[in-house]
């Protein structure tokens, strides 16, 4: 396996400067030293199949990390060249569909994901005990209903220009109208 490091290449935040402007605009004390809690101090590890070396993670979830990357490229290769009803057109139409392959080996792909992660984190258990950060209601369900909150806010600021061009009758129903009857189907 190989890790890359990717800190330098997405660190286009300064995290200082982004407090002093959420303090200024009179964002809670804690919460601004959550957010630098976040964006300092983390490092984000990308595993590839290739290590070499001392720190390389040799276990038994590296089969499991190979089974999921295999699927992601069966995923993508389905979906993207239309495969099998390209080969047959009209045979897969109602099952066996890439649409449906795609779904179908997404999910499992998703599946070995989980495993692979959970393997991952009970064989790095003891170093997550001593290295990561106690678990508290901000990191946790703070932090999750933050983020429906604010999805829900984009919803309804986005939703707005609807409700209000519904206020102002620009959506009301069109009135029907009568059709003259043509000339030689008239009743008498």
């Amino acid at each position: 396996m190989l890790f890359i490091d990717y800190r330098s290449a997405f660190s286009t935040i300064v995290p200082s400067k982004l407090i002093t402007k959420l303090r200024t605009l009179g964002l809670n004390t804690s919460l601004c030293n959550w957010c630098l809690d976040i964006l300092t101090g983390r490092t984000q590890v990308v595993r590839l199949f290739l290590c070499v070396g001392e720190g390389c993670t040799d276990n038994n979830t590296n089969p499991l990390h190979h089974t999921h990357i295999a699927l992601a490229f069966l995923t993508t290769l389905l979906f993207a060249t239309h495969l099998p009803e390209r080969l047959a057109p009209g045979s897969f139409d109602y099952i066996g569909h890439s649409h449906q392959l795609f779904h179908v080996f997404g999910i499992i792909g998703t599946h070995f994901q989980m495993e692979a992660m959970e393997q991952d984190m009970v064989t790095r258990r003891p170093w997550l005990l001593t290295y990561s950060l106690p678990i508290t209601f901000t990191n946790t369900l703070g932090a999750a209903l933050l983020s429906v909150t604010l999805s829900l806010g984009i919803i309804f600021l986005f939703s707005l220009p609807l409700l209000w061009s519904a206020t102002r009758g620009e959506h009301t129903e069109k009135k029907t109208q009568s059709h003259p009857i043509a000339k030689g189907c008239q009743y008498h």
